[in-house]
């Protein structure tokens, strides 16, 4: 919040880092991380709504996001 204004941005699934684009290299690089308990995750690892933030489902839905075989955004 500036001067009493804010902005509203949506959320986006798989843009893990916040910068816009969604399942790129820090993204996954991340997801990878968390997968392996190197970095802590939250709710927005949980790309298929399992429950389970960064399993091998969310991984392997991150790396396809990443080279256009998955559109995240229909999840």
């Amino acid at each position: 919040i500036a001067n009493g204004v804010f902005e509203i941005v949506p959320w986006l699934r798989g843009d893990l880092d916040n910068n816009g684009i969604v399942a790129d290299a820090v993204d996954v690089t991340m997801m990878m991380q968390a997968s392996v308990g190197d970095i802590p995750t939250t709710a927005d690892f949980d790309l298929d709504g399992n429950g389970i933030p960064a399993d091998a489902v969310d991984v392997t839905m991150m790396l396809q996001a990443s080279v256009g075989d998955l559109d995240l955004s229909a999840y």
